[in-house]
Order: C-alpha cells, then structure tokens, then sequence
C-alpha cells in the first residue's frame, strides 16, 4: 500500500492468521531489491471496542510511534476489505482511538486528537546555530525552514538533505530517541516538504507525522491560515486542518493520496 508515496506492506490480521513478525523478519521483506520493499508494515488486527486494531513497524523493526500515512493507508484497506458500507471507521493504535474516513477514489482522511507538544529550540550544528520547530505528532517531529539553511548553488528539490537531516536526527539534543526531519520550501505560496523518518533512517516520499508538525510551524511561526497544503516529495498534495486554541491544535486532520498497489502472497 501507499500512502502518498510512503509505502507499507500490510498484513490482514482479522481475515487471516498474522505471522510472527519479528524484527529481523520486518527488516528482510522491507529491504528494497531483497524484499517487497517498503518504508514499515502495517497489521491489522480485531478489536473489542472499535473497528480494528493498527500496529506499525518501522522498516527496521522498531514500533510504538504513529504513522499518519500508515493509518491513512489502512482505513483505505478497510473500507475495500473489511467494511465496504462504512466510509468512516474509528480504530486504535498505540492505545489510543482514532477515526477515519474515505474522501472519494484513493483518498482518506485521517483525525487525530490535539497536539500540545511544541517547542522552538536553537540547534548548533558546527559554527551555525539553527531554529528547529520541534513537535510530537504521534512521532517527534524537527521542522525546518529551507530559507534559514542559507544553502547557494543547490535547489530545495536537489540539495543534499540526507547528510543534513542525519545531524539533526542524531543531535545530543533529540538522543537518545532522535527525531524525525523535515525541511519546508515556500515556492511563491507552494508549500514543498522533504522528509528523513527515524527507523527507516532515509528520505521518504511523505511523512505524515512531519506533514502535520510543519502545517503547524507554517501556522504559528509563518501565520498561515488553515486548510494548509503541502506537497511532499513524491509530488502529492496533502491537505491539513485544525484549530488553534492557545497553545493547543484541536481537531487536526490530514487529508491526501492513499492507495493499494498490488494484493500477494508471501512465504515467512
């Protein structure tokens, strides 16, 4: 599955009998060119109270955090699957409950509860000292603008943003966990966004999570007003929603592409 780039391979666990994903089995069949190839695996799995169940692995095996393009990618699957009458379903993940909806052909629209999380940090990274807008949104999240990188000769869409994001990622200041990176590019009122997700430990073509933090940076630092777009590296419009009350963001919603690619079978 797909999730506007950010891929996943997903196993039903209502329909069938979920096989013991262990890391190292998640780490061989994300593994691109050895593997299906994916950014994590999605499960999912019955539930007393709601839906279904979600869990999400990492492509290195790791779990416990929230991917909101994972989440997108199941309700899809759901409602294809599991409840072809529902276009809303409520699910839970990482002992919390939330709802989605289908919005027409491969799109859905993710809810979160609020977010509150947020701080503004300085960042010494050599000589230069960065402002990191820093949020946990299921995942924790760095945000970045492009313009404060003061980068010559290179482009937004062709600089080198791995070896800078791993500085950021890796920085004493976000260990032991480290943090998810996101860089933000204001094209003339076009918002693009490049992205490095911790446990995949690589650029991604959208990152959810770090969709939502920058929406909320372009808001509270840039005084954009929702709904607010973003285009992720694989060229995909994401659309964000909330209301800001205090420092609080209620009611935060993402919206954008999510697909399944191909249904198989696979021996573990």
């Amino acid at each position: 599955m797909t999730g506007a780039g950010n891929d996943f391979i997903l196993f039903d666990g209502i329909k069938n009998i979920t096989p013991d994903l262990t890391p190292a089995i998640i780490q061989s069949i994300c593994l691109r060119g050895l593997g299906i190839g994916a950014d994590g695996v999605l499960i999912v799995l019955p539930s007393k109270n709601f839906d279904y169940e979600l869990k999400y692995f990492n492509a290195d095996g790791s779990s416990g955090m929230l991917c909101a393009n994972g989440a997108r990618a199941s309700i899809i699957y759901a409602r294809a699957n599991l409840f072809p009458d529902k276009l809303r379903v409520e699910f839970e993940c990482c002992k919390k409950n939330f709802t989605g909806e289908v919005k027409g052909e491969n799109e859905a629209v993710f809810n979160l509860p609020d977010i509150e999380k947020v701080s503004y940090e300085t960042v010494a990274i050599g000589e230069k000292e960065l402002n990191v807008y820093v949020a946990d949104t299921g995942a924790p999240q760095a945000v970045i603008d492009f313009f404060d990188l003061n980068i010559t000769g290179k482009s937004f869409d062709d600089f080198d943003f791995v070896p800078f994001a791993k500085k950021i990622r890796y920085h004493n200041k976000f260990l032991p966990a480290g943090i998810n990176v996101n860089v933000v590019y204001n094209n003339n009122g076009r918002f693009k966004i490049r992205s490095f997700e911790r446990g995949v430990e690589d650029e991604t073509f959208a990152c959810g999570t770090g969709i939502i933090a920058t929406a909320m940076f372009l808001s509270e630092i840039k005084g954009e007003k929702t709904p607010i777009e973003i285009f992720s590296r694989s060229k995909k419009k994401f659309i964000i929603n909330f209301r800001k009350k205090m420092t609080n963001f209620e009611s935060v919603s993402l919206r954008g592409h999510a697909a399944i690619v191909f249904n198989g079978t696979i021996e573990i």
